[in-house]
């Protein structure tokens, strides 16, 4: 396991209901951006403090370098609107 806490860009969507949905997100490295396709395994709110809600996502995507399937943890902060990457497993 990997701990990342990377800021990363994410394509989601939102349902009627007010659930979140991330579809795709982009990791910057060295200067070049990769687009990484998810399929969402686990789902979980967690209040970190007093006002601050974390949506955490278990997903996983494909490595096209080497076709291995990897497992990611996304966290999505209701407040500040912050997707980061936390880690990679």
């Amino acid at each position: 396991m990997v701990n990342l806490n990377k800021k990363v860009d994410v394509i989601a969507y939102h349902t009627q209901e007010g659930l979140i949905h991330p579809l795709k997100f982009r990791v910057e490295e060295d200067g070049n951006s990769n687009v990484y396709k998810l399929n969402v395994n686990y789902f979980s709110a967690e209040k970190v403090s007093k006002d601050n809600m974390v949506y955490r996502f278990n997903c996983s995507y494909i490595n096209i370098d080497s076709d291995k399937r990897i497992t990611c943890e996304l966290n999505y902060q209701l407040n500040s609107q912050i997707w980061t990457l936390s880690r990679i497993f």
